[in-house]
């Protein structure tokens, strides 16, 4: 607890004084790390960035139909990665797990056809490929030390 009396600063914890002066030699607190998101945080974020980039397509019907195949897709990763968290077995787990990178999978396969068509410029979808890169890549990885520990190995 901090409070101030006078150009003297007090701090409970420390027991002494602190004058304004020496308050500004010491040295600034280190910033602690930021925390790791979760898959299902990062399936939402996954998520938020389809749906803007829906929300860019025109309203031609081609672009519409890719639109919302992509949108069910990319959608739906992070609904399975929801799902896992209430999962009764790990088992259950590993399944959405993989029911999630199946439709990560097709949602990349719907963002390509995008960026090939020109219907979408190609730098956008490219950020959003390396989004579901990095997210695949950490799905994999999940996944399969969830079955190894289902298997008993490590």
């Amino acid at each position: 607890m901090k409070y101030e009396i006078g150009n003297m600063k007090y701090e409970r914890k420390r027991k002494h004084r602190i004058s304004k002066e020496e308050e500004s030699m010491t040295e600034p607190a280190i910033a602690k790390p930021a925390r790791l998101k979760s898959f299902q945080e990062r399936g939402h974020d996954f998520a938020l960035e389809i749906i803007r980039l829906y929300i860019e397509l025109s309203s031609r019907p081609v672009d519409q139909c890719i639109g919302k195949q992509l949108l069910r897709s990319g959608t739906s990763v992070g609904a399975q990665l929801s799902e896992s968290k209430r999962s009764r077995s790990r088992a259950e787990v590993i399944s959405k797990t993989e029911s999630a990178l199946q439709e990560l999978e097709e949602s990349v396969y719907w963002m390509k056809l995008l960026r090939d068509t020109a219907i979408i410029k190609p730098q956008r979808v490219d950020a959003l490929l390396e989004h579901a890169d990095r997210l695949t890549a950490i799905l994999i990885s999940g996944a399969r030390k969830l079955k190894s520990r289902n298997n008993g190995t490590r």
